[in-house]
C-alpha cells in the first residue's frame, strides 16, 4: 500500500499506513467467522525510498487503491487470496 493509505483501526479511527506501529489493531475482516474483527500488527515493513513504482487497481465496484511491489487482496470468486505485482496486474 501507499505510505499515505488510511488503515482503520480496532476504535473506528484512521491513521495513515506509514503512521502504524507494531502493537496496535486494526480492523479485520475474519474470513472463519465472516465478522469484523480485530488484529495486532506484528511489524511494519517500510521504506526510507521516496520514488515507489506505484500499480494503481480499480475494482468492479470503484473502489481504486495504489500498491507498492506487491499486496495480498481476498477475491471473493475464487475464496483465496491473490497476490498482485506489477507482472500481473493486468490480470
Amino acid at each position: 500500500m501507499l505510505p499515505d493509505t488510511l488503515i482503520t483501526l480496532k476504535d473506528g479511527s484512521k491513521k495513515m499506513v506509514k503512521d502504524i506501529q507494531a502493537g496496535e489493531e486494526l480492523l479485520v475482516f475474519n474470513h472463519e467467522t465472516g465478522e469484523l474483527d480485530y488484529s495486532p500488527v506484528i511489524f511494519n515493513d517500510s521504506d526510507a525510498a521516496q520514488e515507489f513504482n506505484v500499480i494503481n487497481l480499480r475494482f468492479s465496484n470503484g473502489k481504486e487503491v495504489g500498491v507498492i511491489s506487491e499486496h495480498g487482496f481476498f477475491d471473493v470468486t475464487i475464496n483465496k487470496y491473490v497476490y498482485v505485482d506489477e507482472n500481473n496486474a493486468l490480470e
